[in-house]
């Protein structure tokens, strides 16, 4: 695995990346409204409440959308491609981005199940990324109207 740019860690954060350090994903809850919240913030971002709690997230998910990176603009993504950038959307309901490994780029479809690989990057933090899903949970049906 190459050593990837990272953000750098703050007093809100810390518990997204020790999560992840700890193989789990977690992300912050409002009190207030009750929606997860992501990125980590110091207020919810759809009622401005401060009343945010961690909560563990199965990490399961869906891939939402996907490219197919050939030609990275940074350098030390460079070696990775071809490899693909999507958006997840986690059984939960939130989105976010990250790479789908451990299948070849052209297996991947919009609405694959996902689940999260917890990977040490050489600079010790660990990335979020997802591989494909063999078994995944249930999608939920639509009600009919």
């Amino acid at each position: 695995m190459i050593d990837r740019p990272f953000v750098k860690f703050s007093r809100t954060s810390a518990p997204f990346w020790a999560s992840l350090e700890s193989g789990a994903l977690s992300m912050q809850r409002c009190g207030q409204c009750h929606r997860l919240v992501f990125y980590p913030r110091e207020l919810c971002p759809y009622c401005s409440a401060s009343d945010l709690t961690w909560e563990k997230l199965s990490g399961r998910g869906r891939v939402y959308s996907f490219t197919i990176v050939r030609k990275p603009s940074i350098p030390s993504f460079r070696s990775l491609a071809p490899y693909v950038y999507a958006i997840i959307e986690l059984s939960e309901g939130v989105r976010l981005a990250s790479n789908v490994i451990n299948c070849l780029p052209e297996e991947v479809a919009i609405d694959m199940p996902v689940r999260p690989v917890f990977a040490k990057a050489p600079s010790s933090r660990t990335v979020l990324l997802f591989e494909p899903d063999p078994a995944p949970t249930k999608k939920p049906l639509l009600a009919s109207g």
